[in-house]
C-alpha cells in the first residue's frame, strides 16, 4: 500500500528566486516600490545611507498574521485574493504586481534586511533577515532557517508622519551606489508610472545626503539626485508632432490621427479582440524639429531617453521602451527599406493596458524580459502593429512622398521627383502642416489613404480633413496629376457624402472641359505651323541638294588637274603681281571665306526660332569685323592707304593676340597658355601681325582642326617665342620637309594656293624682324602640326 510524499525545499531556493532571478538592481528597487503602491501607499521615500538603502512607505502596513501567513509565505500573492483586498476598492487602484516574489528583490540589493511595519491599530513589528544564512548549507531546508522577530512598543514614524506603513532597511549592499547609479535609478523611476493614468496621490522621493553638494551645483533638476520624482513624459508628449491615438473598449476601437495639432482623420471600428478589452496606444512621429524640441526639453536626445513604453495597470513593464530595445521588432523591419518604415529612432509613445486578471498578461519572472508569450500578449502586440502601420502609412506616404513615384500619381516622373524632394526639404524642419496643402502629391496620397479606409466595410469614418483630400482645389497643381485620380476623389466624396468635395469635383470638370477645348485649338495651330515648317525645310533641302550637285561637279573637275601643273600655273599667274599685293589678296580671300560662312550661319539662325538673340548678335559682330578688314585691305590694294603697311607701334603681344583670336572662336576652340613670367612688348606693324595670325588660323581650319593652342614661352633674352599647335591632320612629311613647307606654291591640300605659309615666312622676316619654324606633328595633340613664331 502506497503513501503520500512531499517536496523538500532547499535553502538554495532563496538565491534562485532572489539574486539569480532578479539580475538588475534598478528593477529590484522598482519591484519594492510597486509593492508599496499595491499596499495603498501615497508616498515612498528611498534614502541612501552609508552601506544601506532604506525604502519606506505610508501604506497599509502588515499585522503579525500578514507577516507569517503572507509575506513569509513564498509565492503567495494577496493580489490574487479579491476578498482580502477590500481597502483597494476605496483606493481604486489596479494591482501593479502579481507573482508574490517581488519581496525577493531585497536579496538582490543587500545581504541583510530589517523590515519594520505597522498596521492600523497594531504595534510595530520588526523582522531581521540575513540572506547569507540560506547560502551556507544547500542540504538545509528553507523553512528550517529561523528569522528573528520583535514586537516593539515605540511609536513608528513613516512618510507623511504616518503611524502605519512599511520600512525596509537593506544593508551590506551587493554593490556601491555611486552618483551615476542613483541618477539612472531616478530615470527609471520617472518612467515607472503612466503620466496619463490620473494617479496623483502617489509620490516617490529620493534622499542622498552625500550628493547634496553636487546637486547644489546643478541648475537642472533633471541632473539632481535628491528630490521628488517627476514624470516628464507628459511634457514630451505636448510637443506638436504627428501622432496617432487609439483606444480599445469592449465594443469598439476608436482611432484618431493628428498632425501638428490638426485633425487628419478619425475612425471607429468593432473590437475584434478576445482579451484586449481596455487598452490604448499613443504613438508620436518625431521629425527633425520635434527631435530638437525633445532634446531641448529633456536634456538628452530621444534615442537616449527611450521610445515606446508599455504600461500595465499604469506601471511600466520592462524592457519595452529602453534605449536600444527592439522587443516590438520595429528596427528589424526598418532595416528592410530606407525611408519606407518607421523604427524606434523615429517614434516615441506608450501602450496602456488595463486588466484585472494579470494571469493573462503576465511578466516573465526575471522582471526585465517583458510579457510572457501567450495568446493574450500576441493579441495586444497585434493591436499595436495595426496602430503602428496606420501611423506609418500616413508618415511615409503623406509626409515622405513614398508613393509619388511608386504609385505613379504624376504624369511625369520628373515632376514626381521634384515634388518629393521639395516636400522632404520642407518637412524636416516644419512645425506646421501648411506645406502639405501646397504639395499635390501629399494631397493625393492622403486622399487615397482615406479612400482605402472608406472601402473597408468594418471602418466607419467619423471625420477627415477634406481640405487636404481635395486634390482639385488648385487646377494648376491638378494638371500635373494622372487624370483617373479625379474618379478616385469622386468615389471618396460619394462614400463619405462630402458635399464640399462633390462641388469641387463638378467645378473642376467644367474647367477641365474648357482647358481641353483650348488645348485642342492650340494643338491644331501647332500642327498647321509644323506643316508650314516642313514645307519650308523640304524646299531648303531641295536647294541644298542642287548646290551639292554643283559643288560635286566642280570638285570632280578639280581632281582631274595634276598637282604639279596646278602649282606652276598658279605661280605663273601671280608672278605679274607684286608680292605685297599677293599677300593682301590672299588675306582678302581668307576673310571673304570667313565672312561667307558667318553670313550663312546667321541666315540659318534667323530661321531657327530656338536660337537666342545674344548668339545672333555675336555672329553679326564677327561678320562686321571681317567686313572692316576687307575694307582696309581693299584700300591698300588701291594704294589709298599704303602708309598703313609701314606703321609700327609698341604692342602687348599677349593681350593683342588674345583679343584678336577671340574673333575666331566660332570656328575653333582656342586655348591660351602662358608659360612665361615676363612681359611681351614689341614695336611692330599690327597689320603684318594680323596677316600672320589670319594665315595660321586659316591653315588650322583647313586642316579640319577643332582646337588651337597658343603658348607663350619664357625666355631669358629679348627674343619672344609663341607656339601655335592644332589637332588637325598635320603636315604630310612624306612629301615635304620642315624647310620646303614654307616655299611658295607648296600646299598640303589639293586645290590650295600654297601662299599661306610662305606669306607668314615672308612677313615674319621682312616686316616683323622674326621667323617661323615647323616644330613637328603631334607635339600637343595626338595629331596636328605645331609652328613657332620667333620675334627678336
Amino acid at each position: 500500500m502506497g503513501k503520500t510524499l512531499n517536496f523538500k525545499v532547499s535553502a538554495g531556493l532563496k538565491s534562485i528566486l532572489g539574486q539569480d532571478l532578479i539580475t538588475d538592481d534598478y528593477v529590484a528597487v522598482l519591484e519594492l516600490v510597486k509593492n508599496s503602491y499595491d499596499a495603498g501607499a501615497k508616498k515612498v521615500i528611498i534614502t541612501f545611507e552609508p552601506d544601506s538603502i532604506v525604502i519606506a512607505d505610508d501604506g497599509m502596513g502588515m499585522t503579525m498574521s500578514d507577516i507569517t501567513d503572507k509575506w513569509l509565505f513564498l509565492a503567495y500573492s494577496a493580489k490574487k485574493v479579491p476578498a482580502e483586498s477590500s481597502y483597494r476598492d476605496h483606493l481604486r487602484r489596479h494591482y501593479a504586481g502579481a507573482k508574490g516574489i517581488g519581496r525577493m528583490s531585497c536579496d538582490r540589493l543587500g545581504q541583510t534586511l530589517i523590515m519594520e511595519t505597522c498596521h492600523e491599530g497594531g504595534k510595530l513589528e520588526r523582522l531581521d533577515i540575513d540572506w547569507s544564512l540560506f547560502e551556507q548549507d544547500q542540504n538545509k531546508e528553507f523553512a528550517e532557517i529561523g528569522l528573528p522577530h520583535q514586537t516593539l512598543d515605540r511609536e513608528p514614524i513613516f512618510p507623511n508622519d504616518s503611524f502605519i506603513g512599511t520600512r525596509l532597511q537593506l544593508s551590506k549592499l551587493r554593490k556601491r551606489w555611486v552618483r551615476s547609479d542613483k541618477l539612472r535609478l531616478r530615470r527609471s523611476l520617472e518612467k515607472m508610472i503612466n503620466p496619463f493614468s490620473g494617479i496623483d496621490d502617489f509620490g516617490i522621493e529620493v534622499i542622498s545626503e552625500e550628493d547634496q553638494l553636487d546637486d547644489a551645483k546643478e541648475s537642472d533638476a533633471y541632473r539632481k539626485v535628491n528630490g521628488p520624482i517627476r514624470n516628464n513624459i507628459r511634457e514630451i508628449l505636448e510637443i506638436k508632432t504627428t501622432e496617432i491615438n487609439s483606444q480599445v473598449t469592449k465594443g469598439y476601437v476608436h482611432t484618431i490621427v493628428r498632425d501638428r495639432g490638426e485633425l487628419m482623420y478619425e475612425i471607429k471600428e468593432p473590437n475584434p479582440y478576445r482579451y484586449v478589452k481596455d487598452a490604448s496606444i499613443s504613438l508620436f512621429y518625431l521629425n527633425r524639429a520635434a527631435k530638437n524640441n525633445f532634446t531641448r526639453r529633456m536634456g538628452v536626445p530621444p534615442t537616449q531617453y527611450g521610445s515606446i513604453f508599455l504600461f500595465r495597470n499604469d506601471f511600466r513593464i520592462l524592457p519595452y521602451g529602453e534605449p536600444g530595445d527592439d522587443s516590438l521588432g520595429l528596427d528589424r523591419r526598418a532595416m528592410q527599406g530606407y525611408n519606407r518604415f518607421l523604427g524606434t529612432r523615429d517614434l516615441f509613445g506608450r501602450i496602456d493596458l488595463y486588466a484585472d486578471d494579470l494571469e493573462l498578461f503576465k511578466e516573465v519572472s526575471n522582471r526585465n524580459a517583458g510579457l510572457i508569450n501567450n495568446e493574450a500578449s500576441r493579441e495586444l502586440f497585434g493591436y499595436f502593429e495595426k496602430t503602428h502601420r496606420r501611423l506609418e502609412r500616413y508618415v511615409v506616404g503623406v509626409l515622405w512622398g513614398d508613393g509619388f513615384l511608386r504609385r505613379e500619381y504624376f504624369k511625369s516622373k520628373d515632376d514626381a521627383s521634384k515634388a518629393r524632394k521639395e516636400l522632404q526639404d520642407r518637412e524636416r524642419e516644419s512645425e506646421t502642416t501648411a506645406h502639405l496643402y501646397h504639395s499635390p502629391g501629399s494631397k493625393v496620397d492622403f486622399m487615397q489613404l482615406v479612400r482605402s479606409l472608406a472601402q473597408d466595410k468594418d471602418v466607419t469614418i467619423v471625420k477627415y480633413n477634406e481640405k487636404l483630400a481635395n486634390i482639385v482645389a488648385n487646377t494648376d497643381e491638378y494638371e500635373l496629376l494622372q487624370e483617373q485620380l479625379l474618379d478616385d476623389l469622386e468615389e471618396l466624396a460619394n462614400k463619405t457624402s462630402s458635399q464640399s468635395l462633390k462641388q469641387s469635383i463638378g467645378d473642376t470638370r467644367v474647367v477641365l472641359e474648357q482647358l481641353a477645348r483650348q488645348r485642342a485649338e492650340l494643338e491644331q495651330q501647332l500642327k498647321d505651323s509644323e506643316e508650314r515648317r516642313n514645307a519650308a525645310e523640304q524646299l531648303a533641302e531641295e536647294r541644298q541638294k542642287q548646290k551639292e550637285e554643283a559643288d560635286k561637279k566642280t570638285q570632280e573637275a578639280e581632281k582631274e588637274r595634276d598637282a604639279q601643273i596646278a602649282k606652276n600655273q598658279y605661280l605663273s599667274s601671280v608672278r605679274n603681281t607684286s608680292k605685297e599685293v599677293e599677300d593682301i589678296v590672299h588675306t582678302i580671300l581668307i576673310s571673304s571665306t570667313n565672312l561667307s560662312s558667318i553670313i550663312n550661319l546667321v541666315s540659318m539662325s534667323l530661321e531657327d526660332l530656338g536660337i537666342h538673340q545674344a548668339e545672333l548678335s555675336q555672329q553679326l559682330d564677327r561678320a562686321r569685323f571681317q567686313v572692316e578688314r576687307i575694307g582696309k585691305l581693299a584700300s591698300m590694294i588701291t594704294k589709298a592707304d599704303s602708309a598703313l603697311l609701314r606703321e609700327a607701334s609698341r604692342v602687348d603681344l599677349k593681350e593683342y593676340i588674345r583679343e584678336y583670336l577671340d574673333n575666331f572662336r566660332g570656328s575653333l576652340n582656342i586655348l591660351i597658355e602662358d608659360e612665361s613670367n615676363g612681359e611681351f612688348f614689341k614695336r611692330l606693324p599690327l597689320l603684318e601681325l594680323s596677316v600672320v595670325l589670319d594665315n595660321l588660323v586659316s591653315n588650322a581650319v583647313k586642316a579640319e582642326a577643332k582646337e588651337l593652342r597658343v603658348i607663350f614661352h619664357n625666355t631669358n633674352s629679348r627674343t619672344i617665342y609663341i607656339d601655335f599647335a592644332d589637332d588637325g591632320c598635320g603636315v604630310d612629311l612624306t612629301q615635304f620637309t620642315a624647310e620646303t613647307i614654307f616655299e611658295e606654291g607648296v600646299t598640303n591640300r589639293r586645290g590650295g594656293s600654297g601662299i599661306g605659309l610662305s606669306t607668314i615666312k615672308e612677313q615674319m622676316k621682312k616686316s616683323l624682324n622674326g621667323d617661323i619654324e615647323f616644330l613637328g606633328n603631334g607635339l600637343h595633340f595626338s595629331t596636328g602640326a605645331t609652328f613657332r613664331l620667333i620675334l627678336k
